[in-house]
């Protein structure tokens, strides 16, 4: 499965940015943003940090490539992402769910089905 710093990685350098110039145009600090593209720090948890990032890439908030790169920082942390919670088809079955995996964490594949079927959605 893709990680959160892996495709932060690739917008990155698919934006022909180098670590350092990304850092000086998002005030982000370059030692810590490394650590998350290396997968050795969590992203931020708040979304709303991410937001520099966001604007950098030239990104629109509600495009896929953006919701996917959340969906990710959601996953890093072991959390169903937002956007899997806040969909209108899908949170009346999350109980249920919740319910028959008796109180167990998701496993991956099971919030990859959830994320095809978010995306099955738009």
């Amino acid at each position: 499965m893709e990680t959160f710093g892996g495709r932060l990685r690739a917008m990155r350098l698919a934006a022909g940015l180098g670590l350092q110039e990304l850092c000086r145009q998002t005030g982000l600090d370059a030692g810590n943003y490394s650590r998350i593209e290396r997968g050795l720090t969590l992203p931020p948890r708040d979304h709303r940090k991410l937001e520099p990032l966001r604007l950098a890439f030239g990104l629109e908030a509600e495009s896929e490539e953006w919701t996917d790169l959340l969906t990710l920082a959601d996953l890093a942390w072991g959390v169903l992402p937002r956007r899997i919670l806040t969909n209108e088809r899908v949170r009346p079955l999350l109980p249920a769910l919740l319910q028959r995996l008796g109180g167990q964490r998701l496993t991956e594949q099971q919030i990859e089905a959830l994320v095809r079927l978010i995306r099955s959605e738009r």
